[in-house]
């Protein structure tokens, strides 16, 4: 899902580079949550840690950015 909303995000580099370059970069970071996770072979209860101690964050942040502009 979060590669299906990338895409749109790359696809608007062309019309609004600005706003389009700031979530593709807050969406690279969820990538590298996910990278760490698997790379360090985590389990379930791990990866479900690592995902509200960081990507909840993140993902609040993108929200209300989106909100805001």
């Amino acid at each position: 899902m979060l590669g299906h909303a990338r895409r749109k995000y790359d696809e608007s580099r062309q019309n609004d580079p600005a706003r389009a370059e700031y979530v593709l970069g807050q969406i690279q970071k969820l990538y590298v949550i996910e990278r760490k996770a698997k790379e360090d072979g985590l389990s379930v209860d791990q990866i479900r840690k690592l995902r509200l101690e960081e990507a909840v964050p993140l993902l609040d942040e993108l929200k209300q950015w989106l909100i805001d502009n």
